[in-house]
């Protein structure tokens, strides 16, 4: 006979991490999500802090929030974790697609982050998303 003794710790492990430059704000923030569309794409548990997102952006405007709004604060719609983020993800980039056009006359004067920067990251952020679901999201602006 014999004793096996296991000690088991569930501790933070980063499992994606990726930087995106600060200039592509104004692009993010040009893709506009529709009230009724993030409804559907918010957890239902978040919609009452995603309904007040639409009351008042981080910048005080009224209105839907951005890509902006969904990238660089998805705490303040109530987004925790990758399973949560994934629906509005792929709604920007599927509105970042449909504004091509539109969007590349925003690419950053200093040449520092494109559309096709943005268009990459957010594809990027997809399928970590898709492979940890359960990851906890947290940004450093």
């Amino acid at each position: 006979m014999s004793l096996d003794v296991y000690l088991y710790a569930a501790r933070p492990t980063e499992v994606w991490t990726h930087n995106i430059t600060h200039n592509l704000g104004r692009m993010a923030n040009a893709v506009v999500f529709e009230h009724s569309g993030l409804q559907v794409l918010l957890p239902p548990e978040n919609l009452s802090a995603g309904a007040l997102a639409f009351e008042k952006r981080t910048n005080g405007a009224k209105g839907p929030p951005t890509l902006y709004h969904v990238l660089w604060r998805p705490e303040e719609l109530g987004i925790k974790r990758a399973v949560e983020m994934r629906g509005l993800l792929v709604e920007g980039y599927r509105l970042l697609c449909a504004k091509r056009e539109e969007l590349e006359t925003l690419n950053p004067e200093n040449g520092w982050g494109s559309y096709d920067t943005l268009v990459s990251f957010v594809r990027a952020y997809i399928a970590a998303c898709e492979q940890n679901p359960d990851a906890e999201i947290s940004v450093s602006r």
